[in-house]
């Protein structure tokens, strides 16, 4: 989970946005030095003088509400709130530009893309994640390989078995990726969407998953089971309605000069179904 890096086109950020995610409710009133929007469109900020011939930069805390809680964080985030948050941790190569249009990440520029458009050859800037530990190749060659993998949890749109033939991390800095075929979202959607995480982090994760594992009793996991499926439990009664379909049927059909198909007719069309037929 990259952390902000200095030396990205130039130079560090002259300033930073600090966004702090509320999973529900209604805040306090805004805290001296919060960004706030004005209702005009300009960006305010309490407490900072206001130039009329200058650009204000925000500064101070954005507070977000979002329609529920964060669950998995990580490219396998299902959950519109998990997903809006990702951008907020994560980092991927690329991300989108204010237009839309994708500018290197982690990748210190745009990628190389061969003639054909099938290899693309990426080099990382110098980045950290949360933990400390610097951003390697072989973080992102894992995580494209989780995204090539047959049985991908990630999105969708970021499952590349379909589009990646390899990936590969030539050295601690750079990264080839061998399509299957020319892909053109491959730079907006892939590179953009699929954000960069630990190897080692996940590589953890999983032993431990594993440990926990072999130390669980089967036996009395079964046990418990069995006893579950002894347990008579009676199935809620759901109450129910007169067929209302039917019943508007029944009041066409008493209706003069009024000629309904049969319901068959619809199902297997029988006489006089292609009259009906839309």
């Amino acid at each position: 989970m990259p952390s902000l890096r200095e030396g990205i086109q130039g130079g560090s950020r002259a300033a930073v946005l600090v966004a702090v995610v509320v999973l529900g409710g209604c805040g306090s009133p805004t805290p001296t030095g919060t960004a706030v929007v004005s209702t005009g469109s300009t960006i305010t900020t309490p407490g900072v003088p206001q130039s009329s011939d200058a650009a204000v930069v925000p500064t101070g805390t954005l507070t977000i509400a979002v329609e529920g809680a964060l669950t998995n964080l990580s490219n396998a985030a299902a959950d519109e709130p998990t997903i809006a948050a990702l951008p907020f941790i994560f980092n991927g190569l690329y991300r989108s530009n204010a237009s839309l249009a994708p500018v290197p990440d982690l990748a210190a520029e745009l990628c190389d893309v061969s003639d054909d458009e099938i290899t693309w050859t990426c080099t990382l800037t110098d980045a950290k994640f949360h933990s400390g530990d610097r951003v390697m190749a072989e973080d992102v060659a894992f995580t494209y390989q989780l995204a090539m993998s047959p049985t991908c949890a990630f999105r969708p749109a970021l499952c590349l078995s379909s589009i990646l033939r390899d990936v590969e991390a030539v050295d601690e800095s750079t990264i080839v990726f061998k399509l299957k075929e020319p892909y053109a979202p491959f730079g907006t959607v892939a590179l953009t969407g699929i954000k960069i995480e630990s190897k080692a982090a996940i590589e953890r994760a999983f032993a431990t998953l594993v440990t926990a594992a072999d130390e669980l009793d089967l036996q009395s996991a079964e046990s418990l089971t069995n006893e579950l499926e002894k347990l008579e439990v009676e199935a809620p009664q759901i109450p129910t309605c007169p067929d209302a379909a039917e019943r508007a049927e029944e009041l066409l059909r008493g209706a003069p000069s009024l000629r309904l198909p049969e319901r068959d007719d619809f199902k297997f069309g029988g006489e006089g179904a292609d009259e009906f037929d839309p």
